[in-house]
């Protein structure tokens, strides 16, 4: 499915990337000053962590060269974004890079509807869930963010950063019983976890209020149980906003890829 841009494509393209003010503008930018290692790029703010630079990789890889992530569904949702923000942005590119962009699009969104790409993603999110769920059980106190691999992929209102995400605390087997009650009322999918956080001492009641409470008054919509079908207290928020909320209170942050 690759088609290589001409030259000048090629680099209206790279024009494209080095005004980009996102994380995969800044991936780009520094991997042309010559930084490829995921450590490197990861210490200089291209990405938090190794598997976030992996995918800005593809998401660059996909758009400048036309080698789409023919076993991801979710790198590709990523990769027609930042083609749909160029498009709507950059006034100066020309018929011939606007027609590839507009053609790699095209093939992106045949990706991001492929079954066999949506199911690996979905196996991969579990598998990365699974680790998250282990290190959690070998912690007494941690509070834990989860969602659904659909909320997880779909994002909220077409913005892809914004995601439905719950915040929880841990007690005795709480995430079986999480799952075990959403099997019950017919949920088509497990909850998986994306996020945990602890610190010695923790008071489990007071973090995760205090956690809510901010985002509640930052504004990010707090749903309700017919907006998400799982219950109350879900909030349409970002990683990011939770992470930052976190690191206030000193906590510990163990994410995906890590």
């Amino acid at each position: 499915m690759a088609n290589t841009a001409n030259s000048a494509v090629a680099e209206e393209i790279k024009n494209l990337f080095r005004k980009d003010d996102t994380q995969v503008g800044v991936t780009f930018r520094l991997m042309e000053d010559g930084i490829q290692k995921s450590s490197e790029l990861v210490k200089l703010g291209g990405g938090k962590n190794p598997g976030v630079i992996s995918h800005h990789k593809a998401i660059i890889n996909s758009i400048l060269n036309g080698s789409h992530p023919m076993n991801s569904s979710y790198v590709s949702i990523f990769a027609r974004r930042s083609i749909d923000r160029f498009l709507a942005t950059a006034s100066d590119i020309s018929p011939e890079t606007k027609q590839v962009l507009l053609q790699r699009r095209l093939e992106l969104l045949e990706i991001i509807s492929d079954k066999s790409a949506i199911q690996n993603d979905a196996k991969e999110l579990m598998i990365e869930s699974e680790k998250l769920e282990d290190r959690l059980k070998r912690l007494s106190n941690a509070i834990y963010v989860y969602t659904f691999p659909t909320y997880y992929r779909a994002g909220v209102d077409g913005d892809l950063d914004i995601r439905w995400l719950k915040i929880g605390k841990t007690t005795t087997n709480v995430w079986q019983r999480i799952i075990d009650q959403n099997r019950q009322t017919s949920m088509p999918e497990d909850p998986i976890i994306i996020r945990v956080y602890h610190a010695q001492g923790i008071d489990l009641d007071e973090t995760e209020r205090k956690m809510q409470e901010t985002l509640k008054r930052v504004k990010h919509e707090q749903s309700s149980a017919r907006y998400t079908k799982s219950g109350k207290e879900w909030f349409a928020t970002t990683e990011d906003s939770i992470d930052a909320i976190a690191e206030l209170l000193n906590l510990e942050i163990i994410r995906f890829h890590e």
